[in-house]
């Protein structure tokens, strides 16, 4: 559920060193999802726009946060999405809870056009359990991690799967018994985050003791690249506790966050930092750590660590579901982030340009009204005053008769793509489009709170 999408790109020396303070990107504008119960994960794409998925909702914006309509967006009840991963050729892997993408039977697992539409070369429907967590590798091919129990009509799959790009089980990865999915105190054992790194071995960390019938400790173990259990990775009796994101240190070492309280006998609070071998990085001094449990980790290219998650104090400091660390794990007090979030952060992603992507069931950040998901500057403080308040958006996208609109408009124009106006129109939040010549047109419109958009819908 949680994804660092960092793909290189050329920003000004002026605007870093703009945004070191953590303030608010008040650059930002994201459509309203006001009424989506929570938000789960983002992506970025290399031209800087953004995939948002989350309860039955996935939306692709702008990067200053507008609906971008030439993405065809999730429509009716598709369910819950949990992670993303954005191949080289700009399309979308999408895992989750769901049975269905814009009424195209799916079933947990996805790839989209560059333009949201299906992409039926990926076949394959009969899958169950869930899946929360993608992984593509430098050679193409996937890794799928969750509950999952049957893959393709494949049984026995416990919890992880390795296919190619077409998503046929690739037989050189073979977990055996893997994470035995049963239930348990907690509910069943499952995966819920995926690192490969760099030497292709796999990191893998949820709610299990034992893999492929070998007991490992709790919650944390590595694979090598066919699938087999690295024994070289001593955990000893493991987490305490859930462990929910990782992030890879480039030095080797594995940052882990979750709801744990404890790592082979030694107490430490929902955040820990391991050694390449599995033991515990004693110098990676945390005090108390976090209240409460931990979603999400991002490394910045600095070494300082920002986590998310439901906790009001970190280390004796009160921090509302937000922080941001030193590398030694201290608390970086120059990450401003005010009154914090109102509500549980579950994911946080970075953009190339360091600013910071946060989602989750949050209304608020720092006393601004903001609706499941904001964009913070690199210094902790908000993108953008009206970041998460754009309320304008149009469907379906495209149309044959009907236009609606999510915010009751004061006024409507919609012009042809010569600039010719062909329609005008007040007071309204739904418009009968079905005699336009079919085609392209632009739509202009002013909302009741006086705001004005543009955007374009095609008739067809």
């Amino acid at each position: 559920m949680k994804k660092i999408i960092l793909i290189a790109f050329l920003i000004a020396t002026q605007l870093l060193i703009a945004q070191t303070d953590g303030s608010l990107d008040t650059t930002f504008q994201l459509p309203n999802i006001s009424n989506v119960n929570y938000m789960s994960t983002t992506a970025v794409f290399p031209d800087g726009k953004i995939l948002v998925g989350g309860d039955n909702v996935v939306r692709k914006v702008e990067s200053n946060g507008l609906l971008d309509n030439t993405f065809l967006a999730q429509q009716g009840q598709g369910g819950l999405v949990y992670d993303f991963e954005i191949l080289p050729d700009a399309k979308i892997l999408m895992v989750g809870n769901f049975a269905n993408y814009n009424s195209v039977n799916v079933k947990g697992f996805v790839r989209l056009n560059t333009d949201g539409t299906v992409d039926n070369t990926l076949t394959g429907t009969d899958n169950y359990g869930l899946i929360y967590d993608i992984q593509s590798q430098s050679d193409g091919k996937i890794i799928l991690a969750g509950e999952l129990q049957k893959y393709r009509g494949t049984n026995n799959i416990r919890s992880i799967v390795r296919v190619d790009e077409n998503g046929d089980i690739d037989a050189t990865f073979s977990s055996g018994a893997g994470v035995a999915v049963q239930q348990n105190s907690e509910g069943l054992y499952y995966i819920e985050k995926v690192l490969v790194q760099e030497d292709g071995k796999i990191i893998i960390g949820g709610n299990f003791s034992r893999y492929n019938t070998i007991n490992i400790g709790a919650d944390i173990a590595r694979l090598h690249p066919d699938g087999t259990l690295d024994t070289s990775f001593q955990t000893g009796t493991g987490f305490l506790g859930k462990v929910i994101d990782m992030a890879l240190q480039p030095d080797g070492k594995i940052l882990v966050v979750g709801t744990f309280t404890s790592y082979n006998g030694t107490q430490i609070n929902r955040l820990a930092l391991l050694n390449p071998d599995g033991s515990l990085d004693e110098s990676f001094q945390i005090g108390t750590g976090a209240s409460d449990v931990v979603n999400g980790i991002v490394l910045q290219s600095d070494g300082k660590i920002i986590i998310g998650g439901n906790f009001n104090n970190y280390n004796g400091n009160n921090r509302n579901k937000i922080v941001r660390l030193n590398n030694d794990g201290s608390l970086d007090s120059d990450f401003s982030i005010g009154y914090g979030f109102n509500g549980e952060v579950l994911s946080l992603n970075l953009q190339p340009d360091g600013k910071v992507l946060v989602t989750g069931y949050f209304s608020g950040y720092n006393n601004a009204v903001r609706y499941r998901i904001a964009r913070l500057n690199a210094s902790g403080t908000l993108d953008s005053e009206d970041f998460g308040m754009n309320t304008f958006n149009i469907y379906p996208n495209p149309t044959q008769d009907k236009l609606n609109f999510t915010e009751y408009l004061t006024k409507v124009e919609i012009f042809s793509v010569d600039g010719k106006k062909v329609l005008e129109s007040n007071t309204t939040n739904q418009i009968d489009v079905s005699y336009l010549v079919n085609g392209l047109y632009l739509i202009k419109v002013q909302s009741e709170n006086g705001r004005t958009y543009d955007s374009k819908f095609l008739k067809n």
